[in-house]
Parts: C-alpha cells; structure tokens; sequence
C-alpha cells in the first residue's frame, strides 16, 4: 500500500517541479519532499526523486496538481502514508514491493466524495407517496408547505432558502431564472426509480448552488410492470400504470427468463420485502443491439377541504372567537407521465427521457381571508437525449453528453382579485435549451480521472397581463438569459479506492438580457448584465477502518458556491417592484466534516454524522424604496452551523431508523432588527424516526416527527413564534399475493394521528388527521 504513495507521491513532484524552481524557498522545500519520501520502503527513493525531477510533465497538468486544494490533498496522503509506511518498514529487508494500477474503471458513474443520500424510491416505504413526505425523512432537509396535499411545497437543506436549492432529472436543471426555486408539488416520484440528496455542492451537475441539490432518476433496464389505486381523505382519488422491458434485438426480451430468486439471508416467504425484488433485469454488460424502455402515466385528485381553527383575524392577542372552519379553494387535479428508451447501438449508450406533468389548483387565501375563485395552471415537459461512450476513439475516454429541452406554461387567474392586487391574471411561457458535453480522461497508472463538464444554457421567458376576463391587456418584455459552464474535477483514488480526494474547478458565465433599459432609475443603462465566477473546491473521503464486519469512513469538504439573481430581482416588475442591475451573487462557503459507519452482522448497522458551517454573504433581500415598491437588495448574510445524525438498523423482521439535526441559523445581515436572530422556519432541533416490523404477509409500523421551535419572520416577533410540534404516523401493509410473477399488496396510512393543528407559513394551515389506502399490483 505505501508504494501506492511512492509512486502518486513522484509523480506530483514531478509535475510540481516548475514551482521549485521559481519559488524562493525551492531548496527548503525540495528537502522536505525527499524526507517525505524517503520513509516509503524502497532502497532508491531519493534517486527516483532526483530522476523523476528531471522529466517534468504538461504545464497544463502542473498548473492544476500544484495548485493551494491540490497542495492541501497530498499533505493530507503524505500524512496518511506515513503512518503506513512505519507499519511496512519492519518488514522493507524481506518484502517486495510491486507497483500495480488501481482496479479504477470506467464502469464507475459520478460520485460525490461528500455528504450525499440516495434513497430508492421503490423501496416499500416510498412506494406511493410524494416527493415531500419521502424528503422530510432526511436528515437537515427540510419542507415547508402552505396546506395539504398538492399545495406548494418548497424545499431547504442545511438552513438553505428554498431558491439556494436545485432540482434535476437526470442531471437536466428544473430550476429557472424566473422563481428560482420548484414546486415539489408540481413533481411526480411515481414512475422515478431513486434520487439524490446533495447536501453541498454537486461537482458534476450544471448549475451552482449554495443550498444543496436532489437529482430525480428514471429507471435504467427494467423487467417492473406494476399498477396501482390510490384513495382516502378530503376525496382524494388516483391510479397509474407503469410498464418496462429490456432486452436484445437478436434473441428478444430478457426479462421474460429472470426469474427472481429470495436473498439467501432472508426467508423465502419474505423475498417480497427486499427493496430490490423483482425490479430490475438481470446486471450485465451492454452488447450491441441491446435496447429497453419504460413507461409510467397516472393522475390524482382531491378536494383537500379538512378543518382547520380560523383565528378570525385575531391571533394570539384574541382566542375568544376562534372556531373550526373548512379548507376552501384548495382542491388540484393533476395528470403526469415519464417515458424512457433505450439502445446500445455504435458503441455507445443511446437514451431519450421525456417527463410531462400537469397540473391544476386553487390558491387559497391565508388563514380567515380565503378566496374562492382564484386558481393556477401548470404545465411542463421536459424531454432529454444522452449519450455515454467508453473508449471514445481512445482506450482512456469516456464521453457522455446531454441534450435537452424543457418548456413550462403558467397560467395564474384571479377574476375576483381575492389574491392579487394589481392584475387579475397573467399567462407565462419559459423555454430552456441545453447542451452539457461531459468528458472524462482515466489515467489508471497515475490513480486520476479528470472529468470536464463544458455546458451551455439559454432561458427565454414570455408573460401576459390579463385583465378579469381573461383577456391580454399587456406583454411584459421578454426576458433572456444565457449560462455558460466549465467544470473540472479531478479524481484522485488511491490505496485501492480506500482514499478519494477530488478537487475541483467550478467557471460560471452568465448574460442576462431585458428588452427594456436595466433599470427605471436611470433609462440610459444598458439594459444587459454580465456576470462570471470561479469556485474552488476539494471533498476527501477515507476509508479508515475496515474488517469482515465494521467499515469506518472519514470525510472532508470545503468549496464555495454562489446564487445568481432571478429576473424579478434583477430587472423588477411593472408597479410593485423596482429594478436594480446591479446585484451581486449570493455568495457562500461551506465547510463540513464526518464519519460514516457500517457494520454488517446479525445486524445491519448504517450510521453518519456531520458537522458542517455554511457562512452566506450578500443574501438578496427585497426592501421598501418608497410607500408603493420594493427593491431587491445585498443586505443580508447568514451564519448556519449544524450537525446532522442519520442511523438505519435491520435485523431479522426489525427495520429502524433515526435521524436527528441540530443547527444554528443565525442572520449576520445589515439591519440591525434582525441581526443576531435566528432566521425564520429554522429550528435548532429537528428529529424524524421510526420502526417497522415484518411478520409474513403483514408489515406495520410507525414514524414520528419533531420540529422545534422557530420564528416565522426575521425580528422573531413574539407574535410569529411557532411552538414546538410531534407528528405521528402509522401504516400498515399486507400483501395478498406473492408469486413469483407477480404480486398484490395493500397499503393503509394514517397521517398525524394525534390530529395536530399546526402550519408552516403564518395563515396557511396544515391537514389534521388524514387517512389513505392503496393497492399495488406487480406483474
């Protein structure tokens, strides 16, 4: 193992070489690197150095291995091999030391070196249910809501704002420059196969965020078939079918001969309880001719008219007339869809995507004024062409590429003006293209990989005043925004995958365009805005432990990730907000550090921990600029300090887990007001856990919810304090049918037994006590 260092070790100071020469302290510190090296057995290290220092590498490859993350990353392996190195010097006399490349391929997919969650979405508990009760499960991720059921729904990481997050499917950004931020209600985990949590900033995806990010996966080659019905409280209603196959053009499908067999350590009769059973084909290389598809199209409504206690305008200083009163103009219907097909043709991985969803509602007022007439229309669809190449015209390229092209259409009405003061309605068109060109060089004998992202973004958005009729009154001038990235990272992996360091390279290029001058203040102005940044960044993740049974992981990270202004901050809107071109990016820089720990044995042990800072500047806040508007500002800045817990045990017909989130959120803005104070909807403590028990053919358990206590403005007025609150779910599942080809089970829900009444965001109440059932049918 330390000769793994002897030789990565060489190789940087090789490289390096061009930085001893011209550095003033070169002869110090070409001293400090043979005493480095010369505790790595081998009789000639010293030669060797000499030697090697002689033959410096490409000026291009110098420049990025010997930059400060770089520099920072081999201290850390010289370290480490160290330590190695004493351990094997007892035996240096005896032992020969052979030099052998890594077991690195190119059958590895991206990875993330940080804190990063996959959840499958098949999996038992998740099968069903919406993207918001799967996500609140997880660790420092938090949802707010504005009601039940299809209500807007936004998202935050680590005490990150919900437009400080980024959503994707298969790596295409749904986020834009208009909202920022996305509407979990207006996604469908239905037909998906697994997401990601990134809980810092995601290397390989395109756009930066401060916030985190949650990439959506389609299914890949799939033998699932399934459909299923879906009912309960406030009459809700919905069904979908999904249907897949995989196979080969020469000897048909493949999903026809798997048969599924029950995991050795499991009984047979509970082979349906496996996450993985029955889902997907068989694992084999592509071959020519290969090819696959998938198809998944369902719907939903509701009238989400539950109770819920009406202050009659009058909170907390008058409960006297207080009284239970029914949700109103709340209901939605929706209707989605997610194709995905394959083929391997060319030497290369050929597959399209194309995910619709539509959706309607009613936008109910805020707590005693609630509105009756006013509603929203949504439609997107997103579709995608991918395409991955190994050994692209050379053994050591690996070349991946995406193509996509989403258009969204809103359509916001308010005949009555229940909701909205200035205009009655409004008709919205976003169109996004994207290309993203992704190489990746392996260089085995070195231990690296460099991966490039090169993408291109251009977002054109459309909008239409509309008056009480419906009828157009005025077009609000296009607006345009063009995104250029450059992405590098280098992954290094040493000690046979037990050490991974990536440092990395984020360049960003944006140009966002108006058709009218930049700003209302002075005409003049040029009515375009420039903007482009560098980020660095570099993850370390360790294998410190391992035996047949314990794997002990260590983690690090530092990077810097920025927010760029949407529209509405940038250039305002007719009569309420004021443009200002001049804003700057949110700018932040995150520092985190863990351990993960696995034990595998009579029990299945998962446990992690990390402590993490995130320091915000320049947060875009809108301030009055006179009695009548408001102006986007860099006025804020946030301190958020946390530490986060997640445990996940199984043993035999026991499943359990726990997570658990202490975090600190405080605002260090300009404003003395909120200075010092938390920042709002951020609790110090969050906990979410439960159990589940397996007794053929039932499975039943239960999961709880804590939310502290937070404040839901930034002066933490009294007025605005949110008391602490459990929830409490139970559910049971029975399956009715388990065959080898197919299978039926029932699943019912009861949600927030204890019927607590609480809300997220002042005047919009969250459901009481809620029921539903469902019925899957696999085949």
């Amino acid at each position: 193992m330390p000769a793994y260092f002897y030789e990565i070790f060489h190789y940087w100071a090789r490289c390096c070489n061009i930085r001893f020469r011209t550095h003033s302290n070169a002869p110090r510190i070409a001293v400090r690197l043979r005493r480095v090296i010369s505790v790595f057995p081998g009789p000639s290290s010293v030669d060797r150095f000499r030697r090697l220092r002689a033959h410096p590498g490409p000026v291009a490859t110098r420049i990025f291995l010997c930059s400060i993350p770089a520099r920072l990353a081999f201290g850390l392996v010289a370290a480490f091999g160290t330590l190695q190195a004493e351990e094997a010097s007892q035996q240096a006399d005896t032992e020969t030391i052979k030099v052998i490349a890594p077991s690195r391929s190119m059958d590895r997919d991206d990875t993330e070196g940080g804190t990063s969650t996959r959840i499958s979405l098949d999996d038992l508990e998740n099968r069903n249910r919406n993207l918001s009760e799967i996500l609140e499960r997880e660790a420092s991720v938090r949802v707010e809501r504005s009601g039940g059921d299809g209500a807007y729904s936004s998202l935050s990481i680590r005490g990150s704002n919900a437009n400080q997050v980024n959503v994707y499917i298969n790596g295409i950004p749904l986020n834009n420059a208009v909202t920022g931020e996305v509407n979990l209600s207006d996604l469908d985990s239905s037909f998906l196969q697994s997401m990601e949590i990134h809980r810092g900033t995601a290397m390989m995806l395109s756009n930066p965020t401060v916030g985190g990010a949650v990439n959506l996966k389609t299914w890949g080659r799939s033998c699932q078939d399934s459909a299923y019905i879906r009912g309960g409280s406030f009459r809700t209603f919905g069904a979908g079918v999904f249907i897949s196959d995989t196979g080969n053009f020469d000897s048909g499908s493949a999903c026809d001969s798997s048969e599924p067999e029950p995991d050795s350590q499991e009984d047979e009769n509970d082979s349906y309880w496996d996450p993985q059973y029955r889902t997907t084909a068989p694992d084999s290389p592509l071959k020519p001719g290969d090819y696959w598809y998938s198809l998944g199209a369902g719907g939903e409504i509701s009238d989400q008219n539950y109770l819920f206690r009406n202050e009659n305008g009058t909170p907390v200083i008058n409960t006297f007339d207080d009284f239970d009163d029914r949700r109103k103009n709340a209901q939605y219907r929706k209707a989605s869809s997610t194709a995905t097909a394959g083929l391997f043709a060319l030497k290369t991985r050929w597959e399209i995507l194309n995910d619709f969803f539509y959706r309607e509602h009613g936008i109910p007022g805020p707590g005693s004024n609630q509105t009756e007439k006013t509603k929203r229309k949504h439609l997107r669809n997103t579709t995608g062409l991918s395409t991955d190449t190994r050994a692209a015209g050379w053994d050591r390229l690996r070349f991946k590429s995406r193509l996509y092209y989403t258009e969204v259409r809103e359509h916001f009405f308010d005949p009555r003006q229940e909701f909205s003061f200035q205009f009655p309605g409004s008709k919205s068109r976003l169109q996004q293209l994207g290309l993203h060109l992704m190489p990746e060089i392996h260089v085995p004998e070195y231990f690296q990989t460099f991966k490039f992202l090169l993408g291109n973004q251009r977002e054109v958005y459309h909008e239409d005043e509309r008056n009480a009729l419906d009828k157009k009154v005025d077009k609000v001038p296009t607006k345009f925004r063009n995104q250029s990235s450059l992405h590098l990272v280098d992954e290094i992996s040493l000690f046979k995958d037990r050490l991974q360091i990536h440092p990395f390279l984020r360049y960003e290029r944006y140009v966002d365009r108006f058709n009218e001058p930049a700003t209302v203040q002075d005409p003049l102005k040029e009515n375009k805005v420039v903007r482009e940044f560098l980020d660095p960044g570099i993850r370390i993740k360790g294998l410190a432990y391992s035996s047949d049974s314990w794997q002990v992981y260590l983690r690090a990270g530092a990077y810097r990730s920025r927010r760029v202004p949407l529209f509405v901050e940038l250039f305002g809107q007719s009569g309420t907000i004021v443009s200002n071109a001049d804003l700057k990016e949110e700018d932040a820089e995150t520092f985190e550090a863990g351990l993960d720990l696995r034990y595998s044995g009579p029990v299945q042990l998962d446990f992690s921990t990390t402590a993490y800072q995130r320091n915000i500047r320049d947060m875009i806040l809108f301030v009055p600029n006179s009695r009548f508007t408001l102006r986007a500002e860099n006025v804020d800045a946030a301190s958020i300090k946390g530490l986060e817990n997640s445990a996940n045990l199984r043993w035999k017909w026991l499943d359990v887990f726990v997570r658990y989130t202490y975090q600190e959120a405080i605002n260090e803005g300009k404003q003395d007001f909120a200075r010092g104070n938390y920042l709002p909807l951020r609790p110090l403590h969050d906990f979410a856990g439960g159990a589940a028990i397996r007794f053929q053919p039932v499975r039943t358990g239960f999961e709880s919810r804590y939310t502290g206590a937070a404040f839901q403005d930034r002066s933490n007025d009294f007025f605005f304090y949110q008391e602490p609150r459990w929830v409490h779910n139970l559910f049971l599942e029975y399956l009715i049918i388990d065959e080898a080809k197919h299978s039926l089970s029932f699943r019912l829900d009861v949600q927030n037994i204890l019927n607590d009444r609480t809300e997220d965001l002042v005047g919009y109440p969250l459901p009481g006590r809620s029921v539903y059932g469902s019925l899957e049918y696999r085949f």
